[in-house]
């Protein structure tokens, strides 16, 4: 009769393939790339600066979104104070700072950096943060799973904004009914492949 492998021989062979599956793994995932700049690299003080850099270059461009919208406005009434224009250059720098006034959490999911906020308020505070972006083409959404909300897009299409009722999906109760649990959002995802994504969190 012939005996079978010795159980050394065996767990060496599957120590090996599992050594090798890891290695793979590890090869074929997908690093954070900002600008460029492979994250996985960087420490976390490194990774916070990067991203307070990539928030300035943000909020320059929605100053200018913003200033756009204004004076589309502008157009549509006889009489506007001139402050009002004026104000509107530095409004997107003035917006996100009100959003950004607690420190920051970051995390990393699914190939992307979210850099999360948090506020004080609920969905009101949520609505009305959501409109002063002036998003445009502007839809009120309401799931399945009973999730509500409120969709755009700002900087000429470059960013999706998405205001949330609550920050997870709804369950289904023995009843059939469903029940929303979460705080309300807002969150600015990019539509061009970028890897950051801000979302902040309202406390109601």
């Amino acid at each position: 009769m012939r005996r079978g492998l010795p159980v050394s021989v065996v767990l060496l062979v599957v120590y090996v393939l599992v050594q090798n599956a890891e290695c793979e793994n590890n090869r074929t995932q997908e690093h954070v790339l900002v600008d460029g700049i492979d994250v996985e690299k960087l420490s976390d003080a490194e990774v916070y600066d990067l991203l307070n850099a990539e928030d300035v270059k943000f909020t320059g461009e929605l100053d200018i979104w913003i200033g756009k919208q204004t004076l589309k406005d502008r157009h549509r009434v006889k009489r506007v104070a001139p402050i009002v224009a004026r104000v509107a250059w530095a409004a997107g720098r003035a917006l996100f700072r009100s959003l950004a006034k607690s420190t920051p959490r970051i995390t990393r999911s699914g190939g992307k950096l979210t850099k999360q906020f948090f506020k004080k308020g609920g969905f009101e505070t949520a609505k009305r943060d959501f409109h002063r972006f002036k998003p445009a083409n502007v839809k009120q959404f309401t799931g399945k799973n009973g999730q509500q909300g409120y969709t755009g897009k700002i900087l000429d299409g470059k960013y999706q904004l998405t205001a949330r009722k609550t920050s997870t999906h709804g369950k289904v109760t023995n009843n059939g009914n469903v029940v929303q649990s979460g705080r309300p959002t807002l969150e600015i995802r990019s539509n061009t492949g970028g890897k950051v994504v801000r979302k902040v969190r309202y406390d109601q």
